[in-house]
């Protein structure tokens, strides 16, 4: 998205997945730092096949011999960079787990679709895309104080055509009723709680 913003020069808003791609927009000039606005979080989860039948528990297991672990390729998407961030945050060297990468994904749902088609074991995702593949799979809740949420930014494009809507919508989406609807599609809008944590109740 960003390279289609920095080419054709169109756009009136840009909601990536990771606050890093708002940052280069704003630096290349390309939008309006003072519009910039978190609407939400991506929370990595560990998610697993039905019934969990590796036992998986916490980001340690993923050591466990003859694992088939899927993570996102960290040169093309943001939870592959996420997860490594997150493997170190959690003292596990990548050459610990590395025999058990049997796959890496260039998005965040061919993960989910993999636990899906049975190809993998188990995968760290965002909160919002294992609720996606909920009827395939089990989420298995990292805890908040061994976890790296990912900030969800919104910013106005120097290239809006109608810079007044462009500034409604982000009140909007950071309103009350912006974040209902986020929430009621499984978002995470708040650290506070997750729906990933709310659904296991």
């Amino acid at each position: 998205l960003l390279g289609q913003i920095v080419s054709l020069q169109r756009g009136d808003l840009f909601m990536p997945g990771a606050e890093l791609y708002v940052d280069k927009a704003i630096e290349k000039g390309l939008a309006a730092a003072g519009s910039k606005r978190i609407v939400g979080f991506f929370v990595p989860v560990i998610f697993v096949g039905k019934g969990n039948p590796k036992g998986i528990q916490s980001l340690a297991d993923f050591k466990q011999k003859g694992l088939r672990l899927g993570l996102g390729d960290e040169r093309a998407c943001a939870v592959g960079r996420k997860s490594l961030e997150l493997l170190r945050k959690n003292g596990i060297a990548y050459a610990e787990i590395e025999k058990n990468v049997v796959y890496k994904s260039g998005t965040v749902n061919e993960l989910g679709l993999a636990v899906q088609l049975g190809n993998v074991d188990a995968v760290i995702v965002w909160d919002a895309n294992a609720r996606q593949f909920a009827r395939h799979g089990e989420t298995i809740v990292i805890p908040p104080a061994r976890n790296l949420p990912a900030k969800i930014p919104l910013v106005m494009l120097s290239s809006s055509e109608d810079a007044e809507a462009a500034r409604q919508f982000i009140e909007f989406v950071t309103g009350v009723e912006g974040r209902r609807i986020l929430t009621a599609n499984h978002y995470t809008v708040s650290l506070e709680r997750s729906p990933a944590e709310e659904s296991d109740e």
